[in-house]
């Protein structure tokens, strides 16, 4: 997105501090209704990572940043209840929205000065969006309490978890897998790390009475390529091959063959294994010599 976003009505610079224009007007009132729309979409699913070691914060009611949003002012309420009655209707075979039938008056037309959605509180009412996705899973509809791992402003069951991210690891394996560090994992906890790069896109969640770190696999394949540079994916597929070998109980393991990959040189005998390597000839010839 650029910095300087303009339409038919005003001129915003995005990179300014004040959240208002010259007219005393919130900066989010003047975009354009589909950028305002996307605004929203991106609000709905609310993840924070490390939801769950702090517990207190999803105890105060209407906490969720839509109901932050819609009590600005009358124009982003209107428009935070007209997308959650959007949302509504398009995924009304899980929801079972149906659209309003009876229309607004001529009287109540004249009086009314911007377009409004439907009177009731499309998102916090009886028949609310986030009345409604609180209770239900939000992908297939089925009564749910369950997080999504890695966006758990949103109820999810288990299998829906599994079916729309796909792709998630531990922090152990992570670790092990792509070749990187905690620090390199969770860089935005270090001074100046947002800055330097994106973070990953993760969830803790309770495992077993204790608390687990499941990760996206695409955000650590960037990760890794930032940290070790291209051709890493050589000493990934590596491993995983000697792992999967060791598990099978290969009876002829070939530890002096293990690799250590630097960013400059690329696979590499590390100094211990090659004196193994080293010592392991001698002692072969050494041995035909003697027959």
């Amino acid at each position: 997105m650029t910095n300087i976003i303009m339409n038919s009505h005003a001129t915003i610079d995005l990179t300014q501090d004040s959240p208002l224009d010259g007219n005393g007007q919130d900066l989010l009132s003047l975009l354009p209704p589909e950028l305002l729309d996307e605004v929203i979409s991106y609000l709905y699913p609310a993840h924070f990572p490390d939801r769950i070691l702090f517990p207190k914060q999803d105890e105060s009611p209407c906490s969720h940043p839509l109901d932050f949003l819609a009590a600005t002012n009358h124009s982003l309420r209107s428009a935070v209840n007209a997308w959650a009655h959007s949302f509504l209707l398009q995924h009304a075979h899980i929801t079972n929205c149906k659209p309003k039938t009876s229309l607004p008056s001529s009287k109540t037309k004249s009086k009314s000065k911007m377009k409004t959605a439907p009177s009731p509180n499309l998102l916090r009412g009886r028949s609310g969006l986030l009345t409604w996705s609180e209770k239900h899973c939000v992908f297939c509809g089925k009564k749910s309490v369950r997080r999504a791992i890695l966006a758990n402003g949103l109820r999810c069951c288990d299998s829906c978890d599994r079916k729309e991210w796909p792709g998630k690891i531990t922090k152990t394996q992570a670790q092990r897998d792509y070749l990187l560090k905690e620090s390199d994992l969770f860089i935005q906890m270090y001074p100046g790390g947002r800055k330097s790069a994106p973070g990953l896109l993760y969830g803790v969640y309770s495992c077993q009475g204790g608390h687990a770190t499941m990760i996206l696999e695409e955000s650590l394949r960037r990760a890794a390529r930032r940290k070790h540079g291209d051709g890493w994916e050589a000493e990934k597929d590596r491993r995983a091959a000697e792992r999967q070998r060791k598990s099978a109980g290969d009876p002829n393991p070939d530890a002096w063959s293990e690799l250590t990959w630097t960013k400059e040189d690329g696979l590499q005998l590390s100094p211990e294994i090659a004196t193994i390597e080293a010592d392991i000839n001698d002692a072969y010839w050494s041995g035909v010599s003697q027959w």
